[in-house]
């Protein structure tokens, strides 16, 4: 479901449909609870003339777990993680239903079927007999594989391990030997999935604001702004990570320094580290523009993890200056000390926020750039063109 524009996920996707509706007559496919339309899709319809609906059954399946029993528990164990080969992952969002109802549509004979994720993978029949576009929006393996080498010993550990071996073979069986065309995020997505034909690259992006968020001036007391959704393993992991052993090196220079954790559903953990003054939880707001604007500077500690990287891009794009892991700004075109600053140790992130809040010059430079590169590579409007380039076999980008 692209909407509402909320996650980095729904955004991509949107934008591909976007870009796809102004190419043809579009048939959009799409899990719901029930198989009922929701309201959500009203601000979708506009994209597509005809919808084909299909339960979720992730949506049953995810209910009852916590309060399941142990045979229960290990019935749905087997059920995702007993295959050989196909990864739970894709096990998850298997639908026969979905998968009848898509195979059907495909005898009406389809000039191209553009799949979204790699989780869409098991509702394509074999032979659909037009050309396939399967856009894999994060290489999942190695965002297995960042957390497995953070986590210890234990049955959780285990089946990541199996689950990563499976999605490493999917992933690159499909890019290297699949039957189809691939779109990836990035030159590093693709350098790291080994494809050398048919796969393009389609950067994830942002809507250009109207005007800059951010205003650079002098401040005696810095405020540091972390946005995204606070019930995302990656982004718990990052600030517990900045608020437990950055953010003490940065008071001991600036005990009045603020930092503001702004994003929806966040976890009992999170919610820890509010303490109402020097830290503080927003959890959903309506709007992050008015925090970015607050905002010294945005931190992107990420230490594990994969997707869109839609926070950098989105303080960029507003004019803000970064301070991020390397694994933060992964498979984005910006290089340190022009567009942001990278650092990974607490002790190199800590003296890097330092040094970017004390020298104003610096943070309006970095502004500067940021906006340029975004506006350049990664407005929404530049990539939408991509992907009908794509659709025509011109994109510069394969």
């Amino acid at each position: 479901m692209p909407y509402p524009l909320n996650t980095g996920a729904n955004q991509r996707i949107y934008h591909v449909l976007r870009a796809l509706s102004r190419l043809g007559h579009i048939t959009f496919a799409c899990p719901t609870e029930g198989g009922r339309w929701p309201s959500e899709l009203d601000a979708v319809q506009p994209l597509f003339q005809q919808a084909l609906l299909y339960p979720n059954e992730s949506f049953d399946a995810s209910g009852p777990a916590r309060s399941a029993g142990l045979s229960d528990r290990l019935s749905r164990l087997a059920r995702y993680h007993g295959h050989l080969r196909e990864p739970a992952l894709v096990r998850w969002y298997r639908s026969p239903q979905g998968a009848q109802i898509i195979a059907n549509a495909c005898q009406q004979g389809f000039d191209l079927i553009w799949v979204e994720r790699l989780i869409s993978i098991g509702l394509l029949p074999g032979n659909v007999g037009c050309r396939v576009i399967l856009d894999l929006d994060d290489v999942q393996y190695r965002k297995l594989g960042h957390r497995l080498r953070r986590t210890g010993p234990g049955l959780r550990t285990a089946l990541d391990l199996v689950e990563f071996l499976k999605l490493r073979r999917m992933e690159r069986g499909l890019v290297r030997h699949g039957p189809h065309e691939y779109v990836v995020c990035s030159a590093l997505d693709k350098q790291i999935l080994g494809g050398k034909r048919r796969i393009w690259v389609v950067p994830n992006g942002i809507e250009m604001p109207t005007e800059p968020a951010w205003r650079p001036s002098d401040v005696a007391d810095p405020s540091f702004v972390f946005v995204g959704a606070m019930s995302t393993e990656a982004n718990v992991d990052a600030v517990q990570f900045f608020v437990r052993q950055i953010w003490p090196r940065i008071r001991r220079v600036m005990p009045r320094a603020r930092t503001v954790i702004v994003g929806s559903r966040p976890t009992p953990e999170v919610l820890a580290l509010h303490d109402g003054h020097s830290v503080v939880v927003t959890g959903t707001v309506p709007a992050v523009e008015p925090f970015l604007q607050d905002a010294t500077m945005s931190v992107v500690p990420i230490r594990f993890g994969g997707g869109t990287r839609i926070k950098i891009l989105e303080a960029l794009a507003h004019g803000v200056p970064v301070v991020s892991t390397r694994i933060g700004a992964e498979g984005l075109e910006v290089e340190h000390d022009r567009h942001l600053l990278l650092a990974d140790t607490p002790e190199q992130f800590a003296d890097a926020c330092i040094a970017l809040a004390r020298d104003g010059a610096r943070r309006s430079a970095l502004s500067r750039e940021g906006m340029k590169l975004v506006q350049e590579r990664y407005d929404w409007r530049v990539i939408e063109h991509q992907v009908q380039q794509v659709v025509a076999g011109t994109s510069v980008s394969r």
